[in-house]
């Protein structure tokens, strides 16, 4: 590689060069000629003295390991929360960036401050001071148009990724990221030889990882195959991957240069916070029409945390960069983390992000990280070196990691050791040198894995047949519509609430939340609020936790207008987190951006209770409480009863809007022999029953259900003086047809389950 055109006018690399000449000639005899002669043809000014050295101080091999896994842990919680909040608030999002470099400016500002003069632990300041004046001067120059242009591709990264989390397919995303890799490789060199300064060309990565870059970045192209993909985040993707790894090159370069570190961090966090600005109208202009107007408490909440993360992530990669001779480990940390992001949403509330090859894509995730990271010298030497103890001291004539320091000069010098990277030059390693590495092993794991995705692709975009990878126990919680042994992990009480008596309302639901099933699981209350009282009234009046929600409504519909408002509130992100892929034909209507901005989480629960401050038919609902198991699809704790028609055959009252329900709900017309139905709307739901019903048709019936005053749904008779949006008369109708719209239709349950019965087989709907 020929040597830049800056190194004939510049004494501090003739010196640099001498010394490594020096060291070369020392070491091998052989190379002395060879050296010279090459040494003797660059210099066209005489040398320096001899300059003796003593070698930088590496970081220790833990070091390294724990910055490369502290930027696995802080990259992989920034992307998880950074998908939450662009699904839980697109306004907040297009804020995001531009705070997020706001932060990381003030922290350069601080750091360089605190520190103006301190440069990389590659040089030392007495290395700048050989070249003084002239030279001092234009590396600063250099460094600050470098930093300038790194800051303005990083900012343009970060916002290109806000833009395809808003645009609805964050997983998707995440996995075509791994593509990073090999234009990380493709980019670096020739990206080093345009930055001044820089000798990061001269490292070029081992054959082994190179293989395993190729191998594992073409598994995951190949799972993806027959996923669906929106054309215009793909689009955002495939631009920004190619600038992600310019970008990692950039800021590598960057913290390897030897001007003051300072300079370059509050360089490139206010050349990024001025670009963030300038993409400010543009992601504003993106903003879906139905957007939220307004940030809730916990949307503020939610914001401060993704800020923090982010920003804990971005300082984890620059120090992960100060630890490391290359910036390839970083980007090995790629896979690990998208290791965690997709084994950690296989838990919790959100389910598993489920694709149709699931559990392909972690299988090509493990078996890419441990190959990697295998083959990655300097990840894989960290971890050899930091099982062993170091020696107490060196040997003589020996090549420790440190050289006696000289009395002329404490000048500081690194450089790659070559056993870690291929070096093009006269002195480049032999192969004897890397023989200790694993190569071959590394790929044997992708032996059966290949055949595996050869022989069962699994690219159907079924959600049914994406199930049959899931194991059993993993099932109902991610497969709402295919037939498997189910399980609950998590527990909804949603409290429709008005201006009841505290007390009494606290005092029901502790009662709920201490029952044996609810107690087991992670359990969240939200209460509705219709009423005037505040919600550090009923936070307080009802003991709720920090978890706990509390949502205000306005005062329409009864408890079955809450109940479809929840319902309609978590359904399109439940099937979101479920499969990526998957898109809504009926967008949310926009009266539900208020009370959307109030909560953190947007996904059902696996078991859903929808209750009233009060428990009624005590006697009744109390045993049946505690019959609710895992393969509870629908318990209801009031009387069952049969209707004919909307005749009510248990009290004298004619509802003929419960036939159209069953029509719409069941699908078919109102058969002989009676229709099941219920009192009182207090009941237990599973989650693979709620998203059984479209979307469409639980919004269909809360447009009815708060329609204003003057709608032709108030012009019917109801009981106890119903009508208008406060009271409508359908209300009165969906109290009774819930067993209907929730798939438990059998209207035998009326017999074999009179009130005094609670038996799970006899008055329950079963998930099995």
């Amino acid at each position: 590689m020929r040597p830049s055109r800056e190194y004939d006018d510049d004494p501090v690399l003739q010196q640099v060069e001498s010394m490594l000449e020096q060291d070369r000639r020392d070491s091998s005899a052989s190379s002395t000629t060879a050296a010279h002669s090459r040494h003797s043809s660059r210099s066209h000014t005489p040398p320096l003295p001899p300059l003796q050295h003593h070698h930088h101080h590496r970081p220790a091999p833990r070091t390294v390991l724990l910055s490369h896994i502290a930027l696995v842990v802080a990259s992989a919680a920034a992307a998880r929360q950074l998908s939450r909040l662009a699904r839980l608030s697109s306004r907040s999002t297009v804020a995001l960036p531009l705070a997020h470099f706001l932060v990381l400016a003030l922290a350069a500002l601080v750091y360089g401050w605190l520190r103006p003069s301190m440069t990389h632990a590659h040089t030392s300041p007495s290395v700048l001071e050989l070249g003084k004046g002239s030279h001092l001067a234009a590396t600063t120059a250099s460094t600050r148009r470098q930093a300038w242009a790194t800051g303005a591709v990083v900012a343009v990264c970060f916002n290109l990724r806000v833009l395809e989390l808003r645009a609805g397919q964050p997983r998707l995303s995440e996995a075509l990221e791994v593509f990073a890799i090999p234009a990380f490789l493709a980019l670096s060199p020739w990206l080093s030889t345009r930055l001044s300064h820089s000798n990061l060309w001269h490292i070029v990565p081992s054959t082994p990882f190179l293989a395993g870059a190729s191998a594992t970045t073409f598994l995951v192209g190949f799972a993806l195959i027959g996923v669906p993909a929106r054309g215009g985040a793909l689009v955002l993707a495939l631009v920004r991957i190619p600038l992600e790894a310019a970008a990692l090159t950039m800021v590598k370069n960057g913290v390897a240069d030897e001007a003051p570190l300072s300079l370059f961090f509050t360089g490139s966090a206010i050349s990024a916070t001025f670009t963030s600005l300038v993409f400010l109208p543009v992601t504003y202009l993106t903003l879906p029409s139905a957007h939220a107007p307004t940030l809730g408490a916990s949307g503020y909440v939610s914001f401060s945390a993704t800020l923090v993360l982010t920003t804990l992530a971005s300082v984890a990669l620059l120090f992960h960069l100060t630890t490391t001779t290359s910036a390839l480990p970083a980007a090995v940390s790629i896979f690990p983390r998208n290791l965690i992001l997709l084994v950690w949403s296989a838990f919790g509330r959100e389910g598993v992000a489920l694709r149709e090859n699931w559990i392909q894509i972690v299988l090509v995730y493990v078996c890419g990280s441990v190959a990697l990271s295998w083959t990655e010298t300097e990840l894989y030497e960290a971890f050899i070196k930091s099982r062993k103890p170091a020696p107490p001291f060196a040997p003589a004539g020996s090549h420790a990691d440190t050289v006696p320091p000289s009395p002329a000069s404490s000048v500081t010098f690194s450089s790659p050791p070559a056993h870690s990277y291929k070096i093009p030059s006269s002195a480049s390693a032999s192969s004897s040198d890397r023989g200790s590495l694993p190569s071959i092993l590394s790929f044997v794991p992708f032996i059966p894995l290949l055949a595996y995705l050869i022989t069962t692709p699994a690219t159907t975009s079924s959600l049914s047949s994406a199930c049959a990878y899931l194991p059993p126990y993993l099932r109902t919680t991610v497969c709402p519509v295919s037939a498997s042994a189910p399980i609950s992990r998590s527990v909804d009480l949603v409290i429709a609430y008005y201006n009841e008596d505290l007390a009494r309302a606290e005092a029901h639901i502790s009662f709920i939340r201490e029952s044996n099933f609810v107690r087991k699981r992670s359990n969240r209350v939200v209460v509705y609020n219709k009423g005037m009282r505040t919600e550090q009234e009923i936070r307080k009046g009802l003991k709720l936790k920090w978890g706990d929600e509390v949502v205000p409504l306005p005062n329409l519909g009864r408890e079955g207008a809450t109940y479809l408002t929840h319902i309609l509130l978590h359904y399109n992100s439940t099937l979101s987190s479920i499969s990526p892929a998957w898109q809504s034909a009926s967008p949310a209507p926009p009266h539900l951006a208020a009370p959307l901005a109030h909560l953190r989480t947007t996904t059902l629960a696996d078991t859903t209770y929808f209750l009233q401050p009060h428990l009624a038919w005590d006697f009744i609902a109390k045993p049946r409480l505690a019959e609710v198991a895992d393969e509870t699809g629908f318990a209801h704790f009031g009387p069952l009863v049969r209707s004919e028609c909307g005749n009510d055959l248990r009290a004298p009252v004619n509802l003929p809007v419960v036939k159209e329900l069953y029509n719409v709900f069941a699908g078919e017309i109102c058969p002989p022999g009676g229709q099941l139905a219920a009192w009182s709307a207090q009941m237990a739901v599973s989650k693979r029953r709620i998203l059984a019903q479209p979307y469409k048709r639980y919004s269909a019936i809360s447009t009815l259900m708060e329609a204003p005053e003057g709608h032709w749904i108030h012009d019917q008779w109801g009981p106890n003086e119903s009508g208008g949006p406060s009271n409508p008369v359908l209300g009165h109708s969906l109290e009774r047809a819930w067993p209907v719209i929730m798939g438990c239709r059998d209207v035998k349950l009326v017999d074999q389950c009179p009130d005094e019965e609670f038996r799970r087989d006899l008055c329950q709907c079963l998930d099995r």
